[in-house]
């Protein structure tokens, strides 16, 4: 009789858990509060428009494509993953817009367009943001098996990256004075 495990919420982490615990030869159940899966990759609709919630998940696909590894599985037999650039369109309420890019100089360029005064918090962020990162990172590689592994030295040390009691918001106020920049 293959074991069962329950998993609450269906979104990025439930959803990926769920898979290898398949891949592994458990039976899950997945149950989600919302009438549809996805979590903070899912959608939002109002009227004709179509608004992603969280789509920098999907800014990682080697993430995704790894997890599909490990279930023993190959993600491009599922579904396409299509670079976008520019990334997403903004339009404030003045009319401006504002479209980012993964490519840095892309987007140094749309923020001297459209936010000249801040340039400089943005290469502070980014560079302050791609420590974070990888002191992170590192962590996504670890498998914890047990409590013991929170205990490693590398997840030690990232965890004050981790921002635990703050909020993503918070983070942005620090670099930026303007509203608009902190939405972008």
């Amino acid at each position: 009789m293959k074991k069962k495990i329950t998993i609450i919420g269906a979104g990025p982490g439930g959803l990926a858990a769920a898979m290898l615990l398949l891949s592994k030869g458990y039976a899950v159940n997945i149950y989600e509060k919302e009438c549809s899966v996805g979590g903070r990759t899912g959608r939002f609709l109002l009227g004709d428009y179509i608004f992603d919630i969280g789509s920098t998940f999907l800014m990682l696909p080697q993430y995704i494509e790894r997890i599909f590894r490990l279930a023993g599985k190959n993600i491009h037999d599922y579904v396409e993953i299509t670079p976008l650039d520019p990334l997403y369109r903004l339009k404030f309420e003045d009319g401006t817009e504002f479209y980012p890019s993964m490519d840095l100089e892309k987007t140094i360029s749309e923020i001297k367009r459209v936010f000249p005064d801040q340039v400089e918090n943005y290469l502070r962020f980014q560079h302050d943001e791609q420590y974070r990162f990888n002191r992170i990172e590192r962590c996504f590689k670890i498998p914890y098996n047990n409590l013991y592994d929170f205990l490693r030295p590398s997840f030690i040390e990232a965890l004050p990256q981790m921002n635990i009691s703050g909020s993503l918001r918070g983070r942005l106020e620090k670099y930026f004075t303007n509203e608009n920049m902190r939405l972008a």
